[in-house]
């Protein structure tokens, strides 16, 4: 008899860090189904990315995007009884070219400082790590390690990482070795902010094709274009203003709530909620610029004194409602995320797990424990989870609690496939930051 436990790594991981007094949610506890939930969509692109969606389904039934992650995103590993094996191999394949066509070289997987996940990350980063050896010498270890082998996965936070990358051309280079991959497109804000790298608008001056998230990068802290491409693909898209600068931001902001309507801000190029705050209709001028001056400071306490130059423009959003997801008697906002492998001729989906907010909402009350359901900055807890959310190919009964029957899980997983398919057709289009084309 044999015993095989494919989170071995990711337990262990997370039995150090608690021993060392970190702070976790332990990922390895949460359940998972008997077999991945993985679902696949024929869609037309001719290369690799990733992305994760958050969506949810309103009130009025519509499928919705809260907003779309990328390889900055965790609770992939929720989704198959593997964990992120298959995110891991996604991965290495899509940078296969250059892993085999270099002498030396470095993949970094990042992650934000404050992430109570970090036994996910770190376990992904060990199967990326035993990939790469399949190919070349390769070490693994902590920002603190000075590599010897001829390629070396590197993980650390996005800062401790960021601080031994260089840029010459448009290319980067992490201790001297070529940048092969990356596994947080984070990491790109933070290169603007240390001025390694320039950004125009959504772009980054640099080869976006090293970013697990591909050509699709740049989209994912446009979190306005996110929702422009939603249209047509069977999500319904969720109004939005940008806006430069303080004043704008106001404006934007009463525009919205003078139809009645809450509206959400979302600092660019943030991670873990970092910047966001909601309006209630009847919200005053002076407690709009309050509540900005306030999030904007916690902006630059986290990213430091050089956040102005990548959390602009700050997005207005209309406040979308989700279903309510009942606890005991009382009902939650919620998102799902749907991790998706995007190769060439289709897309890989896998349905990850569901994110209750805190507290249970209580309509004209727009709070962030009622209406924001990031886990960074609360009490570790998995309790605000729910998973597995789907089972031999069919929405689970923790998943139908949500409103999400046969018929809408079908609807959602369309509407994902679409917006992949529609996100790569918009990226080949403009041409990002590709210097190896």
């Amino acid at each position: 008899m044999t015993f095989h436990d494919p989170l071995a790594s990711m337990r262990l991981t997370e039995l150090a860090l608690q021993s060392g007094g970190r702070q976790i949610i332990p990922m390895s506890t949460v359940s998972r189904p008997a077999i991945s939930a993985c679902f696949s969509r024929k869609i037309d692109t001719d290369g690799y990315a990733f992305c994760g969606i958050d969506a949810m389904v309103d009130i009025d039934g519509r499928p919705r995007i809260i907003e779309v992650n990328g390889s900055n995103a965790g609770l992939t590993s929720l989704g198959d009884p593997q964990g992120d094996r298959r995110r891991a191999e996604h991965q290495v394949q899509a940078a296969l070219g250059r892993i085999q066509g270099a002498d030396r070289g470095a993949v970094l997987i990042c992650f934000a400082a404050d992430t109570l996940i970090v036994g996910e990350i770190m376990a992904r980063a060990m199967l990326v790590h035993e990939l790469v050896l399949q190919h070349r010498q390769c070490q693994l270890g902590s920002a603190d390690l000075d590599p010897t082998d001829p390629f070396v996965v590197a993980v650390d936070t996005v800062e401790r990482i960021a601080s031994h990358v260089t840029s010459v051309a448009g290319r980067l280079h992490y201790r001297d070795y070529p940048v092969v991959s990356v596994g947080n497109v984070n990491l790109a804000a933070e290169l603007v902010r240390r001025g390694i790298i320039e950004r125009d608008g959504a772009d980054y001056a640099v080869d976006c094709n090293i970013f697990h998230d591909g050509r699709l990068a740049p989209l994912i802290h446009d979190k306005g274009m996110q929702q422009i491409l939603a249209q047509g693909t069977g999500f319904s898209p969720v109004r939005h203003l940008i806006s430069m600068n303080s004043d704008e931001l106001v404006a934007a902001v009463q525009s919205i709530l003078r139809e009645e309507r809450a509206a959400v801000i979302k600092p660019n190029a943030t991670s873990g909620g970092a910047g966001i705050d909601f309006f209630g209709p009847g919200t005053h001028e002076a407690d709009i610029r309050a509540t900005l001056d306030l999030q904007i400071e916690k902006v630059k306490a986290k990213y430091g004194p050089e956040a102005g130059k990548s959390m602009w423009p700050i997005r207005v959003f209309e406040f979308a409602q989700s279903t309510g997801y009942p606890v005991g008697t009382d009902h939650h906002l919620w998102d799902m995320r749907v991790s998706c492998l995007i190769r060439p001729g289709e897309v890989e989906m896998t349905i990850c797990g569901l994110r209750i907010c805190p507290e249970p909402f209580v309509p004209g009350q727009y709070t962030r424990a009622t209406a924001c359901s990031n886990t960074t900055g609360r009490m570790p807890s998995t309790s605000r989870f729910r998973a597995p959310l789907a089972e031999a190919d069919a929405p689970t009964a923790l998943m139908r609690a949500a409103g999400v029957d046969d018929q809408m899980f079908e609807r959602v997983l369309d509407a994902c496939a679409a917006w992949c398919e529609a996100a790569w057709r918009h990226a080949s289009r403009n041409c990002f930051s590709e210097v190896s084309r």
